[in-house]
C-alpha cells in the first residue's frame, strides 16, 4: 500500500490521467493548514491489520504480453506494540508464482515529526526502492497520506495516497503522483485488497463438505454441515436420520482457525451433557480433516478420541475411535441444500 504498488501495476482498470515526468502538482497550498494526526489517530490503522490479497496487470509490457502481465500480491500487517508500531510485509508475483518484488514497512507516531510516518522498503524485480509517507488525515473513515520514494540511483516521485474501507473485508487504494524525476515514472492507479480468509486458506476443500449428507441406514447419523458467519467456521449438526430436520441435534461441531495460535481449533457438544475440545489438522496429500480430541462424558469421567473426515466419491466419510483402536466408519450419501451452505 505504497508508491511501490503504483509504480508497478494497475488494477480494477480505473487508471486516471497521467502525469507529466517533472512537473509540479498544481494544488493551491491550503493557507490555514490543518493540523496533523496526532498518535490518537494509531487507532485508525486497525482496519489494516490483518492478511489481505490482490490480483491485477502490471504496468511493465513486452512484445509477448503488451498489455503487461498478470500478478497477484499479498500483505500482511500486525502490530508489533498494539496501538503504537505497526509492521507491513508485501510479495507480489507473477503469474507462474515467481516473486517480482517484496518489502516491509513500519508505521508509526514519529516524536520528531509529530506525526504519523510509514517508513518502508523493498526490491521491484532487481531494483532497490525506499520511501516514507505521512498520514495527513484520518477524518470521515479514510486514511490520506503524502509521501516520497526514491528508487535506484536516479528515479524519485512525490505522491498522495488514499485508503478506503467500503467494508471490513476490503481496502481500495488511490494513488496519485505529484511530481516524478526521471524518464519513467508510476501511474495515477486504484488497486482493491481483499481480506483474506485464513480458515478457507487452511481448508480450501471445506466447500465441499458443506452440505447435508442423510445416510443409507436409517437407524445412522444425519450430518448437516454449514458455513459460520463470514465462511470463518464450519458447523456440523448431527441428529438421527429419521425425521433430521424435526428433532434436535443429538451433537453439534464447529471447526475454526485460530490466528493467534495459526490452528484450526475443534469444539463437540453432546445432548446428554459430554463435551469435547481439541485441534485439527490436514492431511497431507489428502483432502481430510485428522481431529485429536480431549473432553468429558456424561458421567463426567475423562474421554480421548481421534475424528477424521473427508469427502470421497459423494460421500462424507466419518471415522472415529474413543480411547480405543477400534474404528467407527461412517458413509453417507451427499444431499446438498439449494442454497451456499452458509448460516
Amino acid at each position: 500500500m505504497n508508491a511501490a504498488m503504483g509504480w508497478q501495476m494497475a488494477s480494477d482498470g480505473a487508471v486516471l490521467d497521467p502525469v507529466v515526468a517533472g512537473t509540479e502538482s498544481t494544488e493551491q497550498a491550503d493557507p490555514t493548514p490543518r493540523a496533523l494526526p496526532g498518535p490518537e489517530a494509531m487507532d485508525a490503522l486497525a482496519p489494516l491489520v490483518g492478511e489481505w490479497q490482490m490480483a491485477g496487470t502490471t504496468h511493465r509490457t513486452t512484445d509477448d504480453e503488451p498489455t503487461g502481465s498478470a500478478f497477484t500480491a499479498t500483505q500482511t500487517a500486525r502490530w508489533e506494540v498494539p496501538g503504537r508500531v505497526l509492521r507491513v510485509d508485501w510479495t507480489v508475483m507473477d503469474g507462474e508464482g515467481a516473486t517480482l518484488g517484496d518489502g516491509r514497512s513500519r508505521i508509526t507516531y514519529d516524536e520528531f515529526a509529530s506525526a504519523i510516518v510509514n517508513t518502508y522498503a523493498g526490491r521491484d524485480l532487481d531494483t532497490t526502492f525506499s520511501g516514507s509517507a505521512t498520514l495527513i488525515d484520518a477524518g470521515g473513515g479514510a486514511l490520506e497520506w503524502r509521501g516520497h520514494e526514491t528508487r535506484g540511483m536516479a528515479a524519485s516521485v512525490n505522491f498522495e495516497v488514499t485508503y478506503l474501507f467500503p467494508d471490513a473485508s476490503t481496502c481500495v487504494v488511490d494513488f496519485i503522483p505529484t511530481c516524478v524525476d526521471g524518464e519513467l515514472g508510476p501511474r495515477p492507479s486504484r488497486f482493491t485488497w481483499e481480506r483474506r480468509n485464513p480458515f478457507l486458506s487452511q481448508v480450501p476443500f471445506a466447500e465441499r463438505l458443506v452440505g447435508v449428507w442423510p445416510s443409507e441406514d436409517d437407524s445412522a447419523i444425519t450430518s448437516r454441515i454449514r458455513f459460520g458467519p463470514g465462511r470463518r467456521s464450519l458447523l456440523v449438526e448431527s441428529s438421527s436420520s429419521i425425521a433430521a430436520d424435526a428433532t434436535p441435534a443429538t451433537m453439534v461441531e464447529i471447526l475454526w482457525f485460530d490466528p493467534s495460535s495459526e490452528r484450526i481449533h475443534y469444539r463437540g457438544h453432546q445432548a446428554d451433557g459430554a463435551w469435547m475440545r481439541g485441534t485439527a489438522v490436514i492431511e497431507p496429500n489428502e483432502d481430510a480433516l485428522a481431529i485429536r480430541w480431549r473432553g468429558v462424558d456424561r458421567f463426567g469421567e475423562s474421554i480421548s478420541g481421534n475424528v477424521r473426515i473427508l469427502v470421497s466419491e459423494a460421500r462424507l466419510i466419518r471415522e472415529a475411535d474413543v480411547e480405543t483402536d477400534e474404528s467407527d466408519v461412517t458413509e453417507t450419501v451427499a444431499s446438498f441444500d439449494d442454497g451456499d451452505g452458509g448460516p
